[in-house]
């Protein structure tokens, strides 16, 4: 009888070791070993990751993304993720603007300096992943790049 594993199993192992992956990015912010003195090394991984998601959405959507979507994406309680755009606006990293076909709601846009902090993020978080990818076959990466592409539209079905 083949051993054969159920899609359900070999899920969470995948997503362990994709987080660890990003995990290990995450930290690797420093120069001559010392953790840099910048917006960057200050913003926790869900920061980026929203921050990253609305630079993403806003090349599509330039009125901005709402907040029920960023909630839904990222599977957290509508005022956790309020919380967390709060914490960015504070910053100076996104902007609360009126929707332009309904002005009761709110959508989230990147600031001119989010915009900036985003492309810097973008150059490491490439540099990164160039990095942890040097070396694997380019079968196995096309494999990768096909399971993450899927992983995208299934989060980000429009």
């Amino acid at each position: 009888m083949k051993n054969v594993q159920k899609k359900e199993e070999k899920v969470d192992p995948f997503f362990a070791l994709l987080f660890s992956a990003a995990n290990l990015m995450n930290r690797g912010e420093t120069e001559n070993g010392r953790k840099e003195d910048n917006i960057m090394s200050s913003l926790n991984y869900r920061q980026k990751m929203v921050l990253l998601m609305i630079g993403q959405k806003t090349r599509s959507q330039p009125e901005g993304i709402s907040l029920n979507s960023i909630a839904r994406a990222l599977d957290i309680p509508l005022p956790s993720a309020s919380l967390l755009i709060e914490a960015l606006v504070k910053r100076d990293l996104c902007c609360r603007v009126l929707n332009p076909t309904d002005r009761r709601k709110v959508n989230i846009t990147l600031s001119d300096f989010g915009d900036t902090i985003i492309k810097n993020l973008k150059q490491k978080t490439e540099k990164g992943y160039r990095e942890m990818l040097d070396g694997i076959p380019t079968e196995e990466i096309t494999i990768f790049e096909k399971v993450a592409t899927a992983v995208y539209f299934k989060l980000f079905p429009n």
